[in-house]
């Protein structure tokens, strides 16, 4: 006598119901709202069906009210997100996005950091162009010390934030902190780039005997 198959789960429809829960409670949407709106965009539903489905027993296939394909998608659209993205688990998406926003804002930091450079080169110039002071070899020597000094700052608060990133992969520091670290660094850079501009702008200084001849 063959042996009856025994329920087996992955637990992607569980993900999903907490996911739904999840989503709709953030954007503070009632079930009626959800209903709404999937109804409106083309997937009829009523809002106790999503009840059932946030609901229903983890776990238990035959509690739970099964989601249909078209469903999925629906729901995709009235959360504005891909339908594989609803399959993420709240913690789970909750990290990702934080990641994205950290790349989002590493990138973003670059960009502005290029745009302070030209900015900075550009003030450097005009300088430049509206005074007469010589830059003599001992002036033109502390800037490059000044300019080494903030390198070893900018070594230092990168390190700090790298120190952050693993206590935050370790939960030991919170999304403020990583922040805070991550900030700490563009002052600094934005120093080291205008006094690279200086120094890109003013022309060496020339010996006495060079000036002569």
């Amino acid at each position: 006598m063959a042996r009856p198959n025994q329920p087996r789960s992955i637990r992607v429809e569980d993900n999903l119901a907490e996911r739904i829960a999840y989503e709709r409670q953030r954007r503070e949407w009632s079930y009626e709202a959800l209903a709404t709106r999937m109804t409106e965009l083309g997937c009829a539903i009523h809002a106790s069906a999503l009840f059932k489905i946030e609901k229903g027993t983890k776990g238990d296939s035959g509690k739970r009210r099964r989601i249909t394909v078209d469903e999925l998608m629906g729901l995709a659209l009235a959360f504005d997100l891909p339908p594989e993205n609803l399959l993420i688990t709240p913690e789970a998406v909750g990290d990702l996005r934080l990641r994205e926003l950290l790349d989002e804002a590493r990138r973003e930091r670059i960009q502005l950091q290029y745009i302070e450079s030209k900015y900075n080169l550009k003030i450097a110039q005009i300088v430049r162009l509206c005074t007469d002071e010589t830059y003599g070899p001992a002036r033109l020597e502390n800037i490059r010390a000044q300019r080494d000094d903030l390198a070893k700052e900018l070594a230092e608060a990168d390190e700090r934030y790298q120190a952050t990133v693993e206590r935050f992969e370790d939960n030991e520091a919170s999304e403020n902190d990583l922040q805070v670290a991550a900030d700490a660094s563009s002052p600094i850079t934005g120093k080291i780039q205008f006094l690279d501009a200086v120094l890109d702008a003013m022309p060496e200084p020339q010996e006495a005997g060079e000036a002569d001849e």
